[in-house]
């Protein structure tokens, strides 16, 4: 190292650590407990927000417990951390400031909450819909062979008009499939 360089630094100084790497010890709300990699005093109090006020906009990520975590140092005052990036995430929540809300939980994302309960599987509902009109075809088949059946001269609920509507929509069951993707959820 140039003779420069060295005088430039012993002049400035060392420059404050500004990011920690740590495990998250504990999780609670919207603040966490986290512990240094490298060791030394715990971060008791290290907001997952960076902003403390009680607006809920922008993103929430909540770090999944004895994951490793970056966090950054607000005005190199070692009691106001913040979490810049987490390797595991437990919880995401996100609203922006027209009110839209994603929340990525477990097993479950919930888009402007849950209301309206899931979202249609667009292939299910495909082929529930054949089915209805199979089976309404099969219908209008069956009572118009009924009636051929039944004649002119016989009333509608003869022997053989009901025999033959029985034996042509024996075969035809109309089921619906679930059609509720309950990994999806919207409101």
């Amino acid at each position: 190292m140039s003779g420069i360089k060295k005088y430039v630094r012993a002049l400035a100084g060392q420059a404050p650590i500004q990011t920690y790497l740590c495990k998250v010890v504990n999780v609670e709300d919207d603040r966490c407990e986290c512990e240094p990699l490298q060791g030394g005093a715990k971060f008791l109090d290290v907001r997952l927000r960076s902003i403390l006020d009680d607006n809920t906009d922008g993103l929430l990520l909540i770090p999944k417990k004895n994951s490793v975590v970056l966090i950054g140092i607000i005005e190199n005052n070692d009691s106001a951390a913040f979490l810049l990036q987490c390797s595991e995430i437990e919880e995401l929540k996100f609203k922006n400031a027209g009110g839209m809300t994603i929340d990525v939980l477990k097993d479950i994302v919930k888009l402007n909450g849950d209301q309206c309960k899931g979202l249609v599987k667009l292939d299910e509902l495909k082929d529930n819909l054949d089915a209805i009109k199979d089976y309404l075809s099969a219908l209008k088949t069956a009572v118009s062979s009924g009636l051929t059946a039944v004649g002119v001269a016989m009333a509608a609920n003869g022997p053989a008009g009901a025999t033959s509507f029985e034996s042509a929509m024996a075969s035809q069951v109309l089921n619906f499939k679930n059609m509720e993707n309950k990994n999806v959820k919207h409101g």
